[in-house]
């Protein structure tokens, strides 16, 4: 059952080793529990955070992402893994102050199914960031 495809959907977003992501190009394939700069998600969100910041994380409260573009990234990141529901998130990143920043959290219940791995084009080359946390057990 549906639960039971939940449960057993592996958690594999990380964002440590110093923030590393990879930068989208058009055409890419999308490689589950890497975070993508540039790759923007359409697909509708079923939670939005807004704002959200980079925080310290409980197991690495010296996280050396705090106040950084990709700290917002790893907070939207960290709020899919530990949404059941989550199979993919894009966090929109704004800068607040000269070394601040903030941003939107999109939380996407599917990745593959219905047409859920949709991006917009125009956000290619941009500060906003995803990646998919859990890959669908179920056919759509």
């Amino acid at each position: 059952g549906l639960a039971a495809a939940n449960a057993s959907s592996e958690v594999i977003c990380n964002f440590f080793a110093g923030g590393k992501y990879t930068d989208y190009s058009a055409g890419m394939a999308v490689e589950p529990g890497v975070a993508y700069r540039g790759l923007d998600f359409s697909y509708r969100s079923f939670k939005k955070i807004a704002p959200i910041f980079p925080t310290p994380t409980a197991d690495d409260p010296d996280n050396p992402l705090f106040g950084t573009r990709q700290g917002v990234a790893w907070a939207c990141a960290k709020a899919c893994n530990d949404h059941p529901k989550c199979k993919t998130y894009t966090a929109h990143t704004h800068r607040v102050l000269l070394t601040a920043f903030s941003g939107e959290c999109f939380l996407h219940e599917h990745w593959h199914c219905d047409g859920a791995d949709s991006i917009v084009k125009d956000s290619i080359g941009h500060d906003i960031f995803s990646a998919v946390c859990r890959q669908e057990t179920e056919p759509c």
